[in-house]
């Protein structure tokens, strides 16, 4: 009971570190040095996209459990995109994606379009980090619905270490 109060204050301390690190924006150095902090809580590297549009940086990386991120991107005009990392060491799926028209191809990975209200776009794929090995990356990119889809799949197909 005692060392699992332990860790939980640990990755509690690191995922305050993690946020306050990424709070104001900094060198893609200091970005990536963040992302490799939070891939040690996850136990996986992190990966991220390599392509934004114009105008957008990761501003913030967010640790909401000890098997989930969230890369904030933002445009410092109130547009927000999250890309949401859920790491299932098992390779358990937890919910399906239906193949059906709203599909894109993400580099050889199919990728399911979703809209989530009114206000946003997303797309969900899953990722097998290494073939024939456990273990599954959820992705999950949401972007405002006046970015084009073009775009959402440019950076979903970018995302990668």
């Amino acid at each position: 009971m005692k060392k699992k109060s332990i860790t939980m204050v640990l990755v509690m301390v690191l995922m305050m570190v993690i946020i306050i690190s990424c709070a104001s924006n900094e060198d893609d150095s200091r970005v990536k040095e963040s992302l490799i902090e939070a891939g040690e809580v996850l136990g996986i590297e992190i990966p991220w996209p390599h392509y934004l549009p114009e105008g957008y940086e990761i501003n913030n990386i967010i640790l909401k459990s000890n098997d989930t991120a969230s890369l904030m991107i933002s445009n410092n005009k109130d547009k927000l995109i999250e890309l949401e990392i859920l790491w299932r060491p098992e390779g358990i799926i937890p919910f399906r994606i239906d193949l059906n028209d709203s599909t894109v191809e993400l580099n050889g990975i199919t990728g399911q379009l979703i809209e989530s209200g009114d206000a946003k776009i997303g797309v969900v794929w899953n990722w097998f980090p290494e073939r024939y090995q456990p273990g599954l990356i959820i992705l999950e990119l949401f972007a405002p619905k006046d970015l084009p889809v073009e775009e959402l799949v440019l950076i979903a197909g970018s995302v990668g270490w």
